[in-house]
């Protein structure tokens, strides 16, 4: 059995008698109360009219429930598996946070060492032991910084190669 295509959120929107700005941008016109009052958020697929006493407002569902269309069922045990994967993907969702919450720490804990590092280098001056410290510190630096950026603006490869230390170097290439 083939599942029905459900109308998307402008189209039930439209249904329902809201009227879309002539200028493509703006408020729309409300269906329960007819003034151009009614906020549509595309990316939430939710809508709220402002014009005082009409309360017109919610989303994708309270759309269907307006216009009687009824959501397509499916089996008890579709369900049931669905759920187990939204569920199995939830936990590795927080494993992968918590693992790069406490990589982040650790790096910015090697960041702060290096810092104290460096200061001491400066305070003491020109010496052998100064210099090397420096060069330790300007030379461990970039890369705790790289595994960083990585982190917080990286692809999931990045974040997946930064965890497990692994550079891509074995894998088929």
């Amino acid at each position: 059995m083939e599942a029905a295509i459900q109308p998307g959120f402008l189209e039930l929107l439209e249904r329902a008698g809201a009227i879309p700005s002539r200028h493509g941008r703006g408020k729309w016109r409300c269906p329960d109360c007819g003034h151009p009052a009614l906020s549509v958020n595309l990316d939430k697929q939710a809508f709220h009219c402002f014009y005082a006493g009409c309360g017109f407002s919610g989303g994708i569902g309270t759309l269907r429930n307006r216009l009687g269309i009824c959501p397509e069922w499916i089996p008890k045990a579709e369900w049931l598996r669905q759920k187990r994967e939204r569920e199995r993907t939830r936990d590795a969702a927080q494993r992968l946070h918590e693992a790069v919450k406490a990589r982040r720490f650790r790096l910015f804990d090697g960041l702060r060492i290096l810092a104290g590092v460096e200061a001491g280098a400066h305070r003491a001056g020109p010496t052998e032991a100064a210099w090397n410290a420096l060069a330790m510190v300007y030379s461990e630096r970039p890369g705790i910084e790289a595994e960083l950026d990585a982190l917080e603006s990286g692809s999931a490869a990045d974040v997946f190669r930064v965890l497990t230390g692994n550079d891509g170097a074995g894998c088929n290439g």
